[in-house]
Order: structure tokens, then C-alpha cells, then sequence
């Protein structure tokens, strides 16, 4: 029988179950039941406005039974709405019969009653707007409750309109010792909440700041206010997005907090991280081992060029306005020529993307200094139109020739994107681009390099490896995905279109479990 196999065994294969398929696992047998509940209970949501109240309710009323045993499955919780359903044509026979106060009392209760037993939560997220509806006292106690949550590690919260100030200050006094913190929202920085809860969390190594307002703001605080009750050399990972101009250039002020930093994502905006916050960089000898950026300008490539072992490099220098030059041709060089040189005993990941045909899109001497990073496990890279229309010895035809000869031994995903020509620049609509009649044979091409290929004696890495083509604003599922198979007619192994199993590796994330 199946459940006479060894635990370690049964784990490995329940694993492997999605969600649906676990649920019915859990309910055969008091052994599946103990193995299968954490995995499908390893998250709760909680959103009464979603019109599973009573469900919810039911659920907090099992995981507050002395019997069960889901309140130590629990691993990540994320609090979305504590307002009861309420329907616009049911508001005045609502306010008659009180039933809207009557449910949010009954919330309350039950949520309270559950708290304790959350004992293995690590990961907290809170959506401060949609918690106003709650009294002001019963609040405190929550945030009393779970800021006493045993394992809690990550907290993150969402703010996006202005909140009654004495919920981000409960939230201040009851939290403490955090290891990840995640701000997010346009009012997510107001007043002292975020400062405080840095200064109460010495241990503290990733954080996250997100949705910062696009104009300066009397509440807002700036990022050398937000730093400075931290100790320095703590942080390990740092995520910056939503910041204005004015913001960016406050960053000189906090590089001794950095020093330590190892992972930097800087998502999409409208503006460059200064280049003085580089230098600042390369004086402290700070080597980040994670990158990922929207801009390539010398200052950040002498930076990289200033040290070795960096694992994983995302630069996306995607940009459709008018006269959007991030992507020059002569910072290309200095990353395919001096930076990448730097790196290829420690690079794994490697992602370039760029919407116009240039240098830097793959041509043989991209290539070669790719094929130098002996330890690349994936990467993706754009291939210009007039690089796909060459018919003999193009850069995908060498980099499968090479790979099925035994380079990159340990390369697992290759995603290329056709990139747009640059006599395109400054139309400004991917769509419009993509669907074009370059856009459309481009595509085309590229499937008919990849399948085209053909070798007889493939190494481990080419059996393995699984390429993907697309347009550059294509998202996974448009992408068209190819692994080697051996043809039963000649016997030679060809590309062939199959379904995809791996993904290029997630640069990070900051919830646990």
C-alpha cells in the first residue's frame, strides 16, 4: 500500500499534487490527512468582503478547535479585507437591522478566538486600508496578538489611502524583531509606522519599499529618516520601486547601510538610480551577488566591472518613448567586453532585454562572451531581425551547436525574444509592432532556426535544455517552447515544440513558506 512507504518518500510524492488533487489526498486516510495539510494549508487568505464570509468564519472556528491541528499548518497569512459583505441595494436594510454591526462583531470574535493558535506563521501581509471599518480598540488587541506570533519573521503592509494615524502607530508598538519588511502603497510611508519598525528590528536583512507617492509629500518621509534607526551592515536584500527623482538622489545618504547589501532590485520607473549611489557602491566595496535594473549607464557598469562573483545580472532596457536612448550601443560594449568577462566563473543567470536591434542584441561576438560563462544555468536574450534572416552559421544555430558539444554543461533554460527594427524606434505601441508584418515573419523565423537544428550525439546539458521564442512584450504563455527529441525516422535528435516545465529563476521574494 501506499501509505507502507517511508515518510521521506511519501513527502517527495505529495509534493509533486496540486491543490485540488491534495485536498481529496487529505481526505482518504488520518495519515494522508497529516501529510497533505500543510502543503494545502500552508497559506490562508482572509477577505470577508468576498462573499465567503460564513466559509471563512467556519474555518477560523475549526482552526480555534482545541481538535484540529490547521492552525500549525499555516505558514503564510495575508489579511485582505476584515469589512463584512455589503451590497449597494441592501445598504438601508442593513443600517435597520444592524447587520452589518452585528457581523463585523462576529468577525472579530472569531478571528481573535484563532490568533493563538497560529503558531508556525512566518509570513504577515496587512491591507491597512480595508481595516478602517474596525473598532479602534479591537484593532490594538489584533495587532497585539500577531505582533506576538511565536515564528513571525515578514511583515508586510499595504496603504493606499490616508488611515486613521493610530493604526499604523499600533501597529509600531506591537511589532518587533522582523528579518523582512515590505512597504507598499502610496501612503505606505507616512508618519513614523515604517521608521519605527526598522529601529524595533536589529536582525532585520530584506526590505522591500514599494508604491512611494510620485511627488513630494509633507507626511512622507525620505529614505535617510527611514534608515536611520537601522544598524549598518545588516541588510542583505534591498527592493526599490515607485521612488520619484527626489528620492533617488537621497540614497547617497544611506550606503553604509548597504555595505553588507547582496541582492538589489530596482523595479520599473520612470527615472535612473543616480549615478553618485554607484560610486558610493564601489568606495564601500560592497559586491552584490543579485542585480536587477532598468538602466545601463556607465557609472553601474564600472561598478560591475570593479569586482567578480556575481550570480545572477537582470537588465531590462525596454523603453517606447520618444528619444528613449537607455539601451546605447557603446554601453553594450563595455557589458559584453569588460563586465561579463568579470563574472563568468559565478554567473548562473543572465538576462538582457531590449526592445530595438542593436549591440545589444546576440550577434557572434555577444554570443562568445555568453558561451564564456561556463556556469550559466538560463538566460534570455534578444536576436535582431537582420541576425534571424542570416541563413547560415546564425548565433542560434551556434549557441545549440555549441551547447550539444558540451559548453554551459549546466545551461537549462534559453529564452530569445525578437527584437523590433530600429528603423521602428519611436513608434511607441508594442502592440502595433508585434503584430506587424516583420513582427509576425520574425517570429516565424526564429521557430525555424530552433527546429531546424539537428545533431546525433547530444551532451547531458542539450537533452536537457529548454529554448523559448517570442516577442519581447510576450509573456510565458505566448511563448513557443522546444526540447530535443530523437526522430524515429533517422534517428537524429531535432527541436521540437513541447510543452515548458522550467522557468528562468525568480530573482526574489520576500515571503517564506
Amino acid at each position: 500500500m501506499l501509505s507502507c512507504l517511508p515518510v521521506e518518500l511519501l513527502d517527495l510524492i505529495v509534493k509533486q499534487l496540486k491543490v485540488r488533487d491534495l485536498k481529496r489526498l487529505r481526505q482518504t486516510c488520518k495519515t494522508f490527512n497529516v501529510i497533505a495539510s500543510p502543503l494545502v494549508f500552508s497559506r490562508l487568505v482572509l477577505n470577508f468582503d468576498s462573499g465567503r464570509c460564513g466559509l471563512i468564519l467556519a474555518l477560523l472556528d475549526a482552526i480555534a478547535s482545541k481538535k484540529s491541528r490547521l492552525g500549525m499548518c499555516i505558514r503564510t497569512l495575508e489579511i485582505q479585507s476584515f469589512n463584512p459583505p455589503q451590497h449597494k441595494s441592501l445598504q438601508l436594510w442593513q443600517r435597520i437591522t444592524k447587520k452589518h454591526e452585528q457581523t463585523s462583531r462576529l468577525i472579530e470574535e472569531h478571528f481573535v478566538a484563532a490568533i493563538p493558535y497560529f503558531v508556525s506563521v512566518r509570513s504577515l501581509s496587512l491591507n491597512l486600508t480595508n481595516m478602517q471599518d474596525m473598532e479602534l480598540s479591537c484593532h490594538d488587541r489584533i495587532m497585539m496578538l500577531l505582533g506576538s506570533l511565536p515564528k513571525l519573521a515578514h511583515l508586510s503592509v499595504y496603504m493606499n489611502d490616508d488611515v486613521d494615524s493610530r493604526i499604523p502607530a499600533s501597529i509600531s508598538k506591537h511589532f518587533h524583531n522582523l528579518q523582512s519588511l515590505h512597504f507598499s502603497g502610496g501612503t505606505s510611508l507616512y508618519g513614523d509606522m515604517p521608521k519605527a519598525l526598522m529601529a524595533r528590528s536589529p536582525d532585520l536583512s530584506n526590505l522591500i519599499i514599494d508604491g512611494f507617492p510620485s511627488i513630494q509629500h509633507d507626511s512622507s518621509i525620505s529614505l535617510a529618516e527611514l534608515f536611520s534607526g537601522l544598524p549598518p551592515r545588516r541588510l542583505r536584500t534591498l527592493t526599490l520601486g515607485g521612488l520619484s527623482r527626489h528620492r533617488y538622489d537621497s540614497l547617497i545618504s544611506i550606503h553604509r547601510h548597504l555595505q553588507s547589501l547582496t541582492t538589489l532590485v530596482v523595479n520599473p520607473d520612470l527615472t535612473d538610480i543616480p549615478g553618485h549611489f554607484w560610486n558610493a557602491l564601489q568606495s564601500s566595496m560592497t559586491r552584490l551577488e543579485r542585480l536587477s535594473v532598468h538602466q545601463a549607464d556607465s557609472p553601474l557598469l564600472e561598478y560591475l566591472e570593479s569586482y567578480s562573483g556575481l550570480t545572477y545580472l537582470s537588465i531590462d532596457l525596454c523603453g517606447f518613448r520618444y528619444n528613449d536612448r537607455r539601451d546605447q550601443d557603446s554601453m553594450a560594449d563595455v557589458l559584453y567586453r569588460r563586465v561579463l568577462p568579470k563574472h563568468v566563473d559565478s554567473l548562473q543567470v543572465l538576462h538582457i532585454k531590449t526592445a530595438y536591434e542593436g549591440r545589444w542584441t546576440v550577434g557572434p561576438s555577444q554570443l562568445d562572451a555568453v558561451l564564456a560563462c561556463h556556469s550559466l544555468s538560463a538566460f534570455s536574450l534578444g536576436i535582431g531581425p537582420s541576425e534571424a534572416n542570416v541563413a547560415n552559421k546564425n548565433v542560434i544555430t551556434q549557441l545549440l551547436t555549441s551547447v550539444a558539444q558540451g559548453r554551459l554543461p549546466s545551461l537549462r533554460v534559453v529564452k530569445l525574444f525578437l527584437a523590433y527594427p530600429t528603423s521602428a524606434r519611436g513608434i511607441g505601441d508594442s502592440v502595433l509592432l508585434m503584430y506587424s508584418s516583420h513582427g509576425v515573419c520574425g517570429h516565424v523565423r526564429l521557430n525555424e532556426l530552433v527546429t531546424g537544428f539537428t545533431c546525433k550525439f547530444p551532451g547531458a546539458a542539450m537533452k536537457r535544455l529548454e529554448i523559448s521564442t517570442g516577442h519581447i512584450h510576450h509573456g510565458p504563455p505566448a511563448l513557443s517552447t522546444f526540447k530535443l527529441r530523437r526522430s524515429k525516422v533517422d534517428g537524429k535528435w531535432r527541436m521540437t515544440l513541447g510543452e515548458t516545465s522550467r522557468k528562468i529563476p525568480a530573482f526574489i521574494t520576500y515571503h517564506e513558506g
